[in-house]
């Protein structure tokens, strides 16, 4: 199977959990992405806090 293949299967052409996939795995990294900003945020807080 290519990959462009299992993409299409996997963006929910003739599978009904696709969808909810789809939605697990964007909210998954958007939730690694605030986590992220938030460790970032952290550290510069910290920093400019040490520096003080």
């Amino acid at each position: 199977m290519r990959f462009r293949d299992w993409v299409c299967v996997y963006l929910g052409m003739g599978e009904s959990f696709t969808g909810w996939a789809v939605l697990l795995f964007y909210g998954a990294a958007w939730v690694v992405g605030v986590v992220a900003l938030g460790l970032v945020a952290v550290l510069a807080l910290a920093m400019a806090v040490h520096r003080g």
